[in-house]
């Protein structure tokens, strides 16, 4: 666990804004293109690969939604992480 800490300690301490809020911002969108595009591409395609139907549509219905296209408008704008889109 100390060793966990001590690989983490840098990035935890960029995350605090130790070097600036400038770096700060930084680490924080590039935190974004690392986790959540992968994510929701990831929910996506194991969505489109399973039998049921009843998740695509759920999954259409997310993407449709008003909550989504914000957050999906703003995450570009902010941290150019542009989220899959329904086709």
């Amino acid at each position: 666990m100390e060793q966990l800490l001590e690989f983490l300690k840098p990035v935890l301490e960029l995350y605090g804004g130790k070097l600036g809020p400038v770096v700060q911002v930084l680490v924080f969108v590039g935190s974004l293109r690392v986790f959540l595009k992968p994510v929701v591409s990831f929910a996506k395609t194991y969505v489109e690969f399973t039998p049921s139907k009843g998740d695509n549509e759920k999954v259409a219905k997310v993407l449709d939604s008003k909550l989504y296209k914000s957050a999906a408008y703003l995450l570009d704008w902010f941290a150019s992480l542009k989220l899959p889109q329904k086709k």
